[in-house]
């Protein structure tokens, strides 16, 4: 069985296929020739995990499609395959490949051990046929998986993105390791807030190699809020609180959930919480916890919403409980949206959120904390919307798609002309 796939494997890299026989997974879904602005611009390779909606995705997506229209060459490689980003980037002209081994559902040990030996010999010899002038890594797991074999198929300019603190690095020791032997190969290495470059710079990635590129927005014109709160059913009158966030046990709903437990007596008669976000795996939890509660016509679990700017609009207050990031997509989002915001203070919370300023800024972990923040501004409407006004002015200025895509553009072309990360006005980490 293995030598059948392993033929197939080799195969694959010939006609298109994969090994099961369906053909062009890389190859793109439209005819790249409707894009004509793409000639022989700077080529690029994004190496990531996986395409499912989450902040990386969504951020590859906003800079993929908006780096092809400045005339880009790009293209992704999946270490570990799938997501429903992947039809959007491929319907754009930008070819997405994907391991030629999928693994089956509940797949043994050795099965997974010969799909990680699969994908090592298909990104090894990718990288040997195909020629890129960047290659760039994102996420700590592909990168110390990738970051080797792109070494050693010679690829010449590497770059890695943390967009995490690096508190994984307790837990999976190993990789922290392996992360720091490749910080003496001098790859630039770009965060997304200073807390996450300045841990790199701890781990001993040198000043003239650290870059800092906030994520970026694209900002919508205000939406009625009226018009949003119909389509949900929502009274026009109601306080809505909202967060953007997959179930995840670091995202902190279970301290949401028990932040309004304690403040839901001081809260307006028909008050709302929106859940938006994709259940991986605590959602039957906190639906339990929701009942015990007695708040189940309160809380809301909409799961994942393709239009999140509409359940912003409808909300008065965003909040961010969590207890780790690099730097939140759904902050800068709800900012964009004119929301004040509730978040706690870690990654780089605090370097989007001014507390006083354009929301509040509480410590993680403290359901206290969090309830105390979300009466202040559920009591105090003049207070919401002065701090909902400056929050967008900030997004605008700061964290705008479009500046963050010059910046990346501005990256890359120096990088290719020889210049050090350090070296580049706007990208640079330290003066």
């Amino acid at each position: 069985m293995p030598q059948r796939l392993l033929w197939k494997f080799v195969a694959s890299f010939a006609d298109g296929s994969d090994v099961s026989g369906k053909r062009s997974i890389t190859v793109p879904q439209t005819d790249p020739r409707r894009h004509s602005n793409v000639a022989n611009g700077p080529r690029v390779l994004f190496v990531v995990g996986d395409l499912f909606r989450g902040g990386t995705a969504t951020h590859l997506k906003m800079l993929s499609l908006g780096l092809r229209e400045r005339g880009f060459r790009l293209e992704f490689f999946l270490l570990s395959g799938g997501g429903e980003l992947t039809d959007a980037i491929r319907s754009a002209g930008i070819q997405v490949h994907e391991p030629v081994y999928r693994l089956p559902p509940k797949p043994s040990l050795p099965k997974r051990a010969f799909r990680l030996c699969v994908v090592i010999v298909q990104f090894w010899v990718f990288l040997l046929r195909h020629r890129f002038d960047v290659v760039h890594f994102y996420l700590p797991e592909n990168y110390a998986l990738g970051a080797p074999i792109a070494l050693l198929s010679r690829s010449r300019r590497l770059v890695m993105s943390r967009r995490s603190l690096n508190g994984y690095q307790q837990k999976f020791y190993i990789l922290g390791r392996i992360e720091r032997l490749l910080h003496r190969c001098g790859i630039p290495a770009l965060g997304n807030s200073w807390r996450v470059v300045s841990q790199l710079r701890e781990e001993g990635v040198l000043k003239e190699r650290l870059g800092l590129i906030y994520n970026g927005v694209v900002l919508n014109p205000s939406r009625s809020q009226q018009a949003s709160r119909r389509q949900l059913g929502i009274e026009e009158k109601s306080l809505v609180l909202s967060i953007v966030a997959n179930l995840i046990p670091y995202k902190g709903h279970v301290d949401l959930l028990e932040a309004l437990n304690l403040v839901k007596g001081d809260l307006p008669t028909g008050w709302r919480l929106l859940v938006i976000g994709r259940d991986d795996g605590i959602g039957q939890q906190l639906q339990q916890m929701v009942a015990r509660m007695g708040l189940t016509e309160n809380i809301w679990f909409l799961g994942v919403c393709d239009d999140v700017a509409s359940l912003f609009a409808a909300s008065d207050i965003g909040i961010l409980a969590s207890h780790e990031e690099g730097f939140s997509n759904a902050l800068i989002e709800g900012m964009a949206s004119g929301l004040p915001m509730i978040a706690t203070d870690v990654g780089g919370n605090a370097e989007a959120v001014l507390h006083d300023l354009n929301g509040l800024i509480v410590p993680p972990k403290d359901p206290a904390a969090l309830a105390s923040a979300i009466r202040r501004l559920a009591m105090d409407k003049a207070e919401r919307i002065s701090m909902g006004a400056a929050g967008r002015s900030r997004a605008q200025e700061l964290f705008s798609a479009d500046r963050c895509i010059d910046q990346y553009e501005r990256f890359y072309r120096a990088y290719l002309g020889g210049a050090k990360v350090g070296e580049i006005p706007g990208i640079r980490a330290y003066d």
